[in-house]
């Protein structure tokens, strides 16, 4: 599992409400989808012993930014995925103000990259796996155990984050992404009638984004 945590500055109630209406009922929209499953009742974080250390000593476990590790398609990867994946609902749109919505989200996606600090730790439900020792603890090091609705708990107190399991299979990551974009396409006819007043480039552009 990995948990994400785009860090932003604090939000308050005049930087809310000065937030456009419909800008403000997507954001609600999408949190709400992104409450966290039921988590494993343990999860593992293997680390080198300084770390550990640390780890106890500070009583923290410190999130890298995605964009310096050390694959670099850790970010570029999914966005390719999505601009394939949307490409295909591109062309297979027949309403035309869906496949500006979809060509605008496809269009947005590289920002999703280049201007968001996305922080990330990994776990995995395996207390003993040769891969994690390897990669983590070449020198040697610890399997620290953590109660998982505990760390949920304390990350709910933090604001935006996701932990979810790492899909590694090409079908299922194409299927999440395409469920995704779908919410938004069926949310797409009550906001434009809710939103009728704003031109449908300004509200496509507020969706996309």
């Amino acid at each position: 599992s990995r948990v994400c945590d785009a860090m932003s500055e604090p939000m308050t109630p005049e930087r809310w409400h000065a937030i456009p209406a419909v800008r403000r009922e997507l954001i609600v929209k999408a949190f709400a989808s992104r409450m966290p499953d039921d988590p494993p009742d343990v999860l593992f974080h293997y680390t080198a012993p300084d770390a550990f250390v640390s780890i106890l000593e500070d009583n923290t476990i410190w999130v890298s930014n995605a964009a310096y590790l050390n694959d670099q398609g850790e970010l570029g990867y999914p966005v390719q995925v999505a601009r394939d994946v949307i490409g295909d609902q591109v062309r297979g749109a027949s309403d035309r103000e869906i496949k500006a919505l979809l060509t605008a989200l496809a269009d947005d996606l590289g920002s999703h990259v280049q201007y968001k600090d996305w922080y990330v730790a990994s776990f995995t439900t395996e207390g003993n796996l040769l891969s994690q020792w390897r990669a983590y603890c070449a020198r040697g090091g610890y399997s620290l155990g953590l109660y998982g609705p505990r760390l949920v708990s304390i990350l709910l107190r933090r604001g935006a984050f996701s932990l979810r399991p790492v899909l590694y299979d090409s079908q299922a990551q194409r299927q999440t992404i395409r469920n995704v974009v779908q919410k938004y396409v069926d949310m797409w006819p009550a906001l434009r009638q809710k939103y009728s007043d704003m031109p449908a480039t300004n509200l496509i552009v507020e969706v996309a984004s």
